[in-house]
């Protein structure tokens, strides 16, 4: 079970996931076995859930069902679904709660008959992710409703997306696993405009990529202190895209990116025109 709050990226995430396993490619240092994948996309139209395929990469290993199909299952226990956990390896479920008709959440009984009905998918060797939602108390870590539904499980995987030193990260952490392996990770999130991309930032590598940051982040500062003094007024994107490149520094798509990151920590933007004009915050530290 993989849970998480809306917005923390849990569909992207398990959707690479996907996409690895299907084709046997490696995802960041993880090794995989290609195998048949089943998508069972119970959220969002088939128009944009289409979208987001095509984005991360198609595969014939990988089947999508979507929840506009008359066929689509609506409980664990419906034939069509048993019959493909025997032909597919893993079966990715979003969300978890769509497959609860009647049932409550918070009801350790009710739990039961879920985590009964996630084990029985099982039986032919196929592994099911189950992706659910975080505690609606904002304050809670972990998933939404009965301890059944972690206790049911192999893995119970929490999602966390915090910003930290401008960064953008998720944290994956397992509260409960009955594997040796410990499956945490800190991952690096890299907008783009088809998808998020994903990058290894646990340990030594975090350190390193929070680090490469906050030197890119100064130098934009000290960009921005100069062409202010040296104009006399605010530096808009295309002057700071400008002089970044002729530095060196990172290409047009990477300082816009850093602009956004930086924004409202080590400077703060206005819109004027199509562009926008930037200022240093206050007591900012620029060289």
């Amino acid at each position: 079970m993989l849970s998480g709050r809306e917005g923390s990226l849990k569909t992207w995430l398990a959707l690479g996931w996907a996409y690895a396993i299907a084709e046997g490619k490696q995802w960041l240092e993880r090794i995989t076995q290609s195998v048949p994948v089943l998508f069972v996309n119970a959220e969002m139209s088939t128009n944009l859930f289409r979208l987001r395929v095509q984005a991360v990469g198609g595969s014939k290993n990988l089947n999508i069902w979507g929840w506009q199909s008359e066929e689509f299952p609506t409980c664990l226990d419906n034939p069509r679904l048993k019959e493909a956990a025997r032909v597919h390896k893993l079966i990715i479920l979003d969300t978890l709660k769509r497959f609860m008709p009647g049932l409550d959440e918070n009801s350790s009984t009710d739990m039961a008959v879920i985590t009964g009905g996630l084990r029985k998918l099982t039986r032919d060797g196929a592994t099911v992710l189950a992706l659910h939602h975080a505690p609606k108390d904002p304050v809670k870590l972990g998933y939404r409703g009965s301890t059944e539904l972690g206790a049911g499980v192999d893995i119970a995987l929490t999602l966390e997306r915090v910003e930290r030193n401008g960064m953008d990260l998720l944290q994956l952490t397992a509260p409960k696993t009955r594997y040796p392996e410990d499956p945490r990770m800190t991952l690096k999130v890299v907008k783009t405009p088809a998808r998020p991309i994903f990058e290894n930032a646990t340990g030594e590598a975090g350190t390193q990529a929070i680090n490469a940051l906050e030197v890119k982040l100064e130098e934009l500062e000290g960009i921005i202190k100069n062409l202010t003094e040296q104009e006399g007024r605010k530096p808009n994107q295309s002057d700071i895209i400008r002089i970044a490149q002729s530095q060196g520094i990172a290409t047009g798509n990477t300082v816009q990116r850093l602009l956004n990151q930086g924004e409202g920590k080590h400077w703060r933007s206005n819109p004027q025109g199509r562009s926008r004009v930037y200022e240093l915050l206050p007591n900012c530290p620029a060289p």
